[in-house]
């Protein structure tokens, strides 16, 4: 589907609900859902760029992911989506693997605010922020968001294009959205051959690419309506991982208002790039 700007424009306040849970990063050994993993290492690519343009509006969406410049153990992810008058931005910081440890989340236009959630041992929070009539932020809510049972490390949708590898058996992740939690599940849905406009390895010829679907089941009882997307699809999501590179290509879902949609990758930079 070409033009995907449209589908940004749609679901831009859907785009990856992010992050606040007050207080100090645990620095003691935790539960196996808070304990620090083995660090893994990054993906092949250092940042990823959707892009769209059409006659009266461009669209754009980028992921940058690295080592945090203050722990080089830590993973952070920027995400910035801006449609027209619209801007949203994005940050995440996890353990490497994707365990959260912090989400920021704010966005500009006709609809300010901030969000901030911190996560904890047993609960994360989630505070929200608006501007006063002199645009001075105010706090607005605070809410503890109590994890789910059980040890899976409670992620974020955008990581799912790191961690949910082609090629391996199903997967379980514990995702958190803005309120609520879900139980994702990751399996092999076959491959396929796709037309990928990015410069990938020096061409941008059809790239074979292997799918992996997404089950999201919600935990119950939700806190809010359901919520669950990746970059603003959701339902059935399907992930393209470039069989050569592992790179994620495209993502396939259910745009607001559109249907059926798939948002290919436009543009990237490779982590072993030379400068």
């Amino acid at each position: 589907m070409r033009n995907w700007w449209l589908v940004l424009l749609l679901s831009l306040p859907a785009i990856a609900s992010a992050g606040g849970d007050g207080g100090e990063l645990p620095t003691v050994k935790l539960s196996p859902r808070n304990a620090p993993a083995a660090v893994s290492p990054l993906p092949a690519w250092r940042a990823l760029t959707f892009l769209e343009q059409a006659m009266w509006a461009t669209a754009s969406s980028r992921l940058e992911l690295g080592s945090c410049e203050h722990n080089r153990d830590l993973w952070c992810l920027e995400a910035t989506s801006s449609v027209v008058s619209n801007q949203e931005n994005i940050q995440l910081t996890a353990a490497a693997g994707g365990r959260l440890l912090e989400r920021k989340r704010s966005s500009a236009g006709s609809d300010r605010r901030r969000k901030n959630w911190s996560y904890g041992l047993t609960a994360a929070t989630r505070e929200r922020q608006e501007p006063d009539a002199n645009g001075n932020w105010r706090l607005t809510s605070s809410r503890k968001l109590p994890y789910p049972p059980g040890d899976l490390p409670v992620t974020d949708s955008i990581f799912l294009l790191v961690l949910a590898e082609p090629g391996r058996q199903a997967r379980e992740f514990m995702v958190n959205t803005d309120m609520n939690f879900y139980r994702v599940t990751a399996t092999a849905a076959g491959e396929d051959l796709i037309e990928v406009d990015a410069d990938i390895d020096g061409s941008r010829d059809l790239r074979q690419v292997d799918l992996v679907a997404l089950v999201a089941e919600p935990v119950e009882p939700l806190a809010d309506k359901p919520d669950f997307n990746l970059l603003g699809l959701s339902g059935n999501i399907v992930i393209a991982f470039d069989r050569a590179t592992g790179i994620p290509v495209q993502v396939r879902g259910k745009a607001p208002r559109i249907g059926m949609a798939e948002l290919t990758l436009k543009s990237l930079e490779r982590r072993d790039a030379k400068p």
